[in-house]
């Protein structure tokens, strides 16, 4: 049978997660590592019926930090990355060294600054996922710590033309979202 895009992926990720639970594995990184031939069967298929999949490392999941992106994605072939330049840097991952490792398995870009002094709080006290970002930790481009210079040449230099999209989430209300939207605007441009 063949499936539409929206049809493809609830197929996709009800298989993702049936292999998961007949299989025991009950994390993405244990059943890619362990079953890469399923993940790259899985990926290609996507990939050969018009579908970019990737998986976005994410604060407050198994695979944050570089250890766990590179096991994920050494394990593979197919499996696409999305490169979310705040998580990373929460994680302690540099988004300028993943994306010249993987320049070709880019596959989506989040714009995401975080604010040094505020992860090195949240670090030293130990502050949750959701406590770190109500006391701010990301904010817009621009509007902390990291160096988006270098991250657009390295995109620019693997010639990337895939999505780029601005995300802070932070408190609205400390942190109005056109004031933000808007910072973050003039700062890229």
């Amino acid at each position: 049978k063949r499936f539409s895009a929206p049809e493809y992926c609830a197929q996709t990720a009800t298989f993702f997660i049936a292999e998961l639970l007949r299989n025991g594995v009950t994390t993405a990184l244990a059943f890619a590592t362990s079953h890469p031939a399923s993940v790259n069967a899985l990926f290609g298929e996507a990939q050969d019926k018009g579908l970019r999949l990737a998986y976005h490392p994410h604060m407050g999941t198994v695979i944050e930090g570089r250890a766990e992106i590179a096991r994920l994605m050494d394990s593979t072939r197919t499996m696409r990355l999305l490169v979310d330049s705040g998580h990373l840097a929460f994680a302690g991952a540099d988004p300028l060294e993943l994306v010249r490792a993987y320049a070709a398995r880019v596959a989506h870009v989040h714009l995401k600054d975080v604010r040094p002094a505020v992860l090195e709080r949240a670090v030293a006290r130990r502050l949750s996922f959701r406590d770190a970002i109500l006391e701010g930790v990301f904010t817009v481009p621009g509007d902390g710590g990291l160096d988006f210079a270098l991250l657009f040449d390295a995109l620019a230099a693997t010639h990337y033309e895939g999505w780029l999209v601005v995300e802070a989430e932070q408190d609205p209300v400390k942190a109005p979202p056109l004031e933000h939207a808007r910072r973050a605007r003039n700062y890229i441009l």
